[in-house]
């Protein structure tokens, strides 16, 4: 079973006793505070699935041109980690339909001391070999590319967040229960002022115990899913086939 926005409103007015004008809208609470904190709340369960599972759905791959003789360019497509470059021969071709030249990652300072010269190509064709991260959304590469190659962003991304007029998520259809345990989580802290648990704990840290214990399962799946499960395949661990296969 899923959950969309107005299941997870009613989750969470069922649970906190909280009363719903209209489940679909974006303001779906009675009360005007429980509808400034709730979208907080989803956010913080959604970054923290993300940041924690490493999910495969948020890895994608997106491209851009670069500029001949030109050693700089800016990181597309909303990237937050990057994972692989790909410089694509011949010149202007689409990945599928050229030939992908892995990019090996190195530090800005080896980088700076193979092709120091930023507008020298090297030889020809002349296809950067290196690339190293200049900030959080720029890449410097080396040797200077001495045409229009396609380049090839293989890295994570972050999914447009559950909201009213985006109702249905991924983490919503595929990890329904650990998505609502984490918006309870965040909106136990909202209904008891966060500092004032101290007082009755009770509620988060049954919460945060239910999501803890949810995403063992979750894990133990997302590992299945990318084939890290035991023996490097897409099948469950098996406890009494432990020893590594020959």
């Amino acid at each position: 079973m899923s959950v969309a926005w107005a299941d997870v409103v009613n989750e969470v007015g069922a649970v906190f006793e909280i009363a719903i004008v209209n489940a679909s809208s974006a303001n779906p609470f009675g009360d005007a505070n429980a509808n400034l904190f709730f979208p907080r709340a989803i956010e913080q369960a959604e970054q923290r699935l993300y940041r924690e599972l490493d999910l495969i759905t948020t890895q994608t791959a997106q491209t851009a041109s670069l500029t001949p003789l030109g050693r700089n360019i800016a990181i597309p497509g909303g990237i937050l980690i990057l994972q692989e470059l790909n410089i694509v021969t011949p010149a202007g071709t689409a990945p599928d339909l050229g030939t992908r030249n892995p990019v090996q990652r190195v530090s800005l300072a080896f980088l700076n001391r193979v092709a120091p010269v930023a507008a020298a190509p090297l030889g020809s064709p002349s296809v950067p070999s290196w690339y190293a991260l200049l900030d959080d959304v720029d890449v410097r590469l080396g040797p200077a590319p001495d045409a229009a190659y396609q380049a090839e962003f293989i890295g994570i991304i972050r999914p447009a967040p559950m909201t009213a007029a985006n109702p249905t998520t991924w983490l919503g259809t595929n990890l329904p229960d650990l998505f609502v345990a984490g918006v309870n989580v965040a909106m136990a802290g909202y209904q008891r002022d966060f500092g004032a648990q101290s007082e009755d704990p009770r509620l988060a840290l049954s919460w945060e115990s239910s999501f803890q214990e949810l995403k063992k399962s979750a894990v133990v799946e997302e590992q299945r899913r990318k084939a890290q499960s035991a023996a490097w395949q897409p099948y469950s661990p098996a406890p009494l086939a432990s020893p590594p296969r020959s």
